[in-house]
Order: C-alpha cells, then structure tokens, then sequence
C-alpha cells in the first residue's frame, strides 16, 4: 500500500479500517481480521488512538462473525477502555453496543441490556440520534428476551418513532420485524 510505503501511518490506519470493514460487509471476515489487525498496527505508530480503538472493535466484529467470543469481548473491551481514556464518547456508546450485541448472542439479556442502557444514555447525551434508535430497538430485544414483553413494545415503539423521524425505512423495518416478534409472544397483533 502507497500509505506505508510512505510511511504515512495515519493514512495507512484510516485505509486499513475501511477495508476491514468493507471486508466485513462482504463477509469476509478472514479478511477483515487481517485489514483491522494491520489498522490496528499502522494507528498505533501513528499514535491515532480513534483509529486504534476501531480497529479493535473491528477485530472483534470480524471474532464475533467466526463464532470466537472471548476473542471478540477480549478485542471489544480493549476498545471500550481505549475510547473512555481518549474521551471518544461516540466510539464508547458503538463499543458498548457491541458488547451488547456479543451478550445477546451469548444468551446473557441482563448484560446486554447493561450494556446498551449505557450505550443509551451516551448517545442521548451526545446527540446521536440513529445510534439512539439502535440502542432503543437492543434494549427492546433484550427485555423481550428477559420475558417482559411490555417494556420490550415501549422501547421497540420509541425506536421505530425515531427511525420514522429520520426516515430511515430499513430502522423501521428492522424494529418492525422486532415488534412483530413481541406481538407473537403477547398474542396481539
């Protein structure tokens, strides 16, 4: 790559991070294990500790996809502790989701709504709107999860307002599909 040749490793990181995460797109995670690992290499010489943290949240995207879990918490807890100790409050709420996400998966709904609680209230905080509706909807799946479905329908149904308010059809339908599931369990429809 131009970049390192160059040795210009911001540049380098920042590209890497792109290829890994269109790798991870393309789902092709081998791939993106090997961009976000060189991402995470090149940021570190460049002492681009953003882009350092994506990386680490890239490498445990691309854990998480190949079914490696500790690996994934490993890499995304990585994350979390680099993005609080920077300040990257945006990148601290993407990291917590993801460790939501990863818990969710496990099976573990009460640390997955721990975890995307958190991610809530940064966003709110922050004014992050999508990552808002993102959190809602995880936190709808996790108390659907945990059994009680009426708290699921109150965030699910906040979340779908706010995709509305933005007009992202695929939020809404995303967070459809999820009340759909919710109403399956409470009988209405």
């Amino acid at each position: 790559m131009i970049a390192q040749q160059l040795s210009d490793w911001q540049l380098s990181g920042e590209s890497m991070n792109l290829l890994a995460k269109i790798a991870d797109l393309r789902a092709d995670y081998r791939q993106a294990l090997s961009w976000a690992l060189q991402a995470y290499m090149d940021c570190r010489l460049a002492e681009n500790h953003r882009g350092e943290a994506s990386a680490l949240d890239f490498l445990g995207i691309a854990h998480t996809q190949l079914g490696e879990y500790s690996r994934a918490n490993k890499y995304y807890q990585q994350a979390l502790y680099l993005r609080r100790a920077i300040g990257d409050r945006w990148g601290e709420a993407d990291s917590l989701g993801l460790l939501g996400d990863l818990a969710e998966k496990l099976g573990r709904p009460r640390d997955a709504l721990r975890s995307h609680e958190e991610a809530l209230s940064i966003r709110r905080m922050v004014g992050d709107r999508i990552g808002e509706a993102n959190s809602l909807n995880s936190i709808g799946n996790a108390y659907q999860a945990l059994g009680d479905l009426g708290l699921a329908q109150r965030y699910l149904h906040e979340a779908l307002t706010i995709w509305q308010m933005v007009g992202d059809r695929y939020g809404e339908a995303v967070v459809l599909t999820s009340l759909e599931w919710n109403c399956f369990g409470t009988q209405r429809l």
